[in-house]
């Protein structure tokens, strides 16, 4: 009987700390951790290009220099919200919420006369633009620590009659890198999904 009651006491301590460890939070909970790391939680996707399993995937193609891309446009991506797993507790963000720091773990350049082996969204500017493009993937995977900090942005909206000023309102995003921030930033570069985001 008491080897019971303790077995039982046991198992309901062990689910209360389980239950404690998922629990859910906000950013505004998690800005106050400062720069933590966490994980990328829910259904693994294989990403297209580079047959990674990926939480999330994002894919831009353009003409690209020796570092960057004079232009781009944004291929296939993850729409769907995302997990996310930390020592404060867990949260689902839509992908418009996060700003990705990583390198891209696919890139290949196709000439235009490789036009036929070029996926088709990319076929028609091979063929019109008459230049090399370039396809690149980014991901994020399932159960890899990443660097994190919640960041706020500001932005402004229209005045609601002609009269009035423009109000100024701040957004918190996530931002996520798989190199650790160095005096706020990191070193990997903003994936092209997740930059320049109006409001």
């Amino acid at each position: 009987m008491e080897t019971k009651l303790f077995l039982t006491l046991l198992g309901m301590t062990v689910s209360g700390l389980l239950l404690a460890s998922s629990k859910p939070v906000t950013l505004e909970s998690l800005e106050s951790q400062g720069y933590f790391q966490g994980e990328l939680k829910g259904e693994a996707i294989k990403a297209p290009f580079s047959g990674k399993s990926c939480v999330y995937y994002e894919s831009v193609y353009g003409e690209k220099g020796e570092k960057k891309f004079a232009w781009h446009i944004k291929g296939p991506r993850t729409i769907h919200e995302v997990g996310i797993s930390t020592k404060g507790g867990e949260l689902s963000l839509p992908v418009n919420a996060l700003r990705i720091y990583t390198k891209a773990i696919f890139s290949k350049t196709f000439r235009p006369t490789d036009a036929d082996k070029a996926p088709d969204f990319l076929k028609e500017d091979l063929i019109k633009e008459k230049k090399p493009l370039t396809l690149e993937e980014f991901c994020l995977e399932p159960g890899k620590p990443y660097d994190m900090h919640v960041d706020r942005e500001s932005y402004f909206l229209p005045p609601p009659r002609p009269d009035a000023q423009p109000s100024q309102h701040e957004n918190r995003v996530l931002e996520i890198s798989d190199t650790p921030f160095q005096d706020g930033k990191s070193s990997s570069p903003q994936t092209p999904a997740t930059s320049g985001i109006t409001y």
